[in-house]
């Protein structure tokens, strides 16, 4: 499949991404106010390219006039839109990759970013239910608080080594498993021959 890891590409330590629209409904805010926590917390503050294109100008301004109010201009980067064939490298250079979509909507980015083995830290419930107890715990955060998302952006950045490449394999085979192309293809295929 073509989302997979690119060895090529060095990954970054203490990094995030977010790949998708600049868009309300995407809650790019709540990755802002969380970074603000950290910051008042006094941690860390990871480096965070948020690609994507502008679907509202207004809504940018908002997350431009975050990132100077909470002191994060040289942390938070807007890049441009990505394409199909840069996304894995992209994936593959940034330790976490953070979704903030409400439950009951599958963002692909989150399987995208897990093949690439960026640990994904989601709001979505769907995913919980989907990988079970032990690994939700660590990666799912309360839907709407800034402050469970700086919570899990902090507990997933600092894990140990191991803990991280345990949960990535583990994410990896359930994709596998469950979401690759040729599943689907097979998924199809028994669908419409059983009509």
């Amino acid at each position: 499949d073509h989302f997979k890891e690119d060895t090529s590409v060095s990954r970054n330590q203490n990094s995030i991404c977010y790949v998708g629209r600049i868009s309300p409904v995407k809650k790019i805010e709540l990755l802002l106010s969380a970074l603000g926590e950290l910051k008042s917390s006094n941690k860390e503050i990871p480096v965070v390219g948020i690609f994507g294109p502008v679907y509202d100008k207004n809504y940018f301004e908002v997350l431009k006039n975050q990132v100077s109010e909470f002191g994060l201009g040289n942390n938070v980067h807007f890049k441009n839109a990505l394409t199909y064939d840069e996304l894995p490298a992209i994936y593959s250079k940034y330790e976490v990759c953070v979704n903030m979509t409400s439950s009951g909507s599958y963002d692909k980015t989150i399987l995208e970013s897990a093949s690439c083995n960026a640990l994904p830290v989601v709001s979505n419930q769907t995913f919980a239910v989907e990988i079970g107890t032990e690994l939700s715990t660590r990666i799912i955060f309360d839907e709407g608080s800034s402050v469970d998302l700086a919570k899990r952006i902090d507990e997933v950045l600092y894990m140990d080594e191991i803990k991280k490449k345990e949960i990535q394999q583990n994410i990896s085979k359930y994709i596998l498993e469950n979401h690759s192309l040729k599943i689907l293809v097979n998924k199809i295929i028994e669908h419409y021959s059983r009509k």
